[in-house]
Formats: C-alpha cells, sequence, structure tokens
C-alpha cells in the first residue's frame, strides 16, 4: 500500500491540495513538514483528522505545489534519517537553482537513487559531482571541490558572513572531500545514515551559497 497520495481539487476557480496519508498519526508531523514549503500558505487537517488540504501560496500554481509536495513526501518517506530541516534545504535549491545547472542535474540525480533505496558508491559521486559543479558555477572558477576552501571562504567575506559561520562550513566542505576521497575509491554498499548525512552537509553548503548570493 503507498504511504501517501496527493491530488489537486478546485472550488469554485480556486485550487487546492489534499494529501492522503496511509498512517493517520503521521498527520501531525508530515502537516509541520509542508507547511514550511515556500509554496505552501496553510496546511489543515481536515475530513475528521483523515487527510490534510493544502493551500497554495501565490504565485505558485497548484500543479508546481503539488510537485514540490510530492517531491517531499518521497524524501521524507523514503530517507527517514533525513532531518526536516534538511528536506526544507532540499526543496529549498531544487526550487532555486536553474533547471539547465549542471550542478542541479547530479543533485537530482542523487536525490532520485536515495528515493529509490539506493544507498551505494554511485550516490556518493553524484553528491560530489554536484556541489563540485555548483561551486564551480557560483565561485566562477574551474578549480576541484578540494581546491574550493579558500575560493569559498572569500566569497563569504565578500558577502560580510560572521566568521564563525565562514569556520563552519569551509569546515564541513573540508571534511567532505576527506570522506569523498576515502569512499570513492571502492565499490561498496555505504550505510543510510552516512549518505543522508553527506547529502545534509552539502545540501547545507549548497544552501548557504543560495542564501548569500
Amino acid at each position: 500500500m503507498a504511504k501517501y497520495s496527493t491530488e489537486i481539487r478546485e472550488v469554485f476557480d480556486n485550487k487546492y491540495i489534499k494529501v492522503f496519508l496511509a498512517e493517520h498519526n503521521d498527520l501531525s508531523d508530515v502537516r509541520t513538514v509542508l507547511g514550511e514549503l515556500q509554496c505552501v500558505r496553510k496546511v489543515n487537517i481536515s475530513n475528521g483528522n483523515n487527510d490534510l488540504t493544502v493551500y497554495v501560496k501565490p504565485p505558485f500554481s497548484a500543479q508546481e505545489a503539488k510537485a514540490t509536495i510530492d517531491t517531499t513526501l518521497c524524501v521524507y518517506y523514503n530517507s527517514p534519517h533525513i532531518s526536516q530541516s534538511t528536506i526544507q534545504d532540499i526543496i529549498a535549491i531544487r526550487d532555486t537553482l536553474p533547471p539547465k545547472s549542471k550542478g542541479i542535474k547530479c543533485y537530482n540525480d542523487a536525490i532520485c537513487k536515495i528515493i529509490e533505496g539506493k544507498y551505494d558508491r554511485n550516490v556518493i559521486d553524484d553528491i560530489r559531482l554536484a556541489l563540485e559543479l555548483y561551486l564551480k558555477e557560483t565561485l566562477k572558477n574551474d578549480k576541484p571541490l578540494e581546491k574550493q576552501t579558500t575560493s569559498l571562504k572569500e566569497f563569504y567575506k565578500q558577502k560580510k558572513l560572521s566568521g564563525e559561520l565562514i569556520n563552519i562550513h569551509t569546515q564541513s566542505l573540508h571534511n567532505l572531500c576527506d570522506f569523498f576521497n576515502n569512499h570513492t575509491k571502492h565499490d561498496y554498499n555505504v550505510k543510510h545514515e552516512e549518505v543522508d548525512s553527506v547529502i545534509g552537509y552539502a545540501t547545507q553548503i549548497m544552501n548557504s551559497l543560495i542564501d548569500v548570493k
């Protein structure tokens, strides 16, 4: 049985989205997650505590909101180790980056594999390449990932980010590079928690660049 389903409905030319969950105990948590999406104006628990009614925030269309909600629910139910804040960051990146960005293509590939339950070296490769390409596009250079720490630090300084946050993000990049170097050289399955943590840290770095642009 599917864990959830969504559909667009309309009343007096106003479109909204119904969300049906297999487990009614999830209603409150899912309501909180969906309520934080940029495309959502309000989420109500409705129909006698049996489903959710989601109202779309302009200028988003119901179709755009439904696509974002479907993606959010996919990640929420298929990667339970990923925190709610990281889910929001994932959606923000997928909504913000240009569709033709090479970085977002690799990022989407990684998310899709995780949704399909694939936790192996290929997912790590996709995350690494997504981060590398996005940093090249944002920092406007052609450096490999492990050579980007100094450029990233300078970018943050130009945007007047605090020294403490600069240290957090650049240290995260350094640690990720070490992880990638150690775990992309061997073809073996990796722990779900490790993949989810890696995509969480990579997402935080990418989202920090979006925030300060």
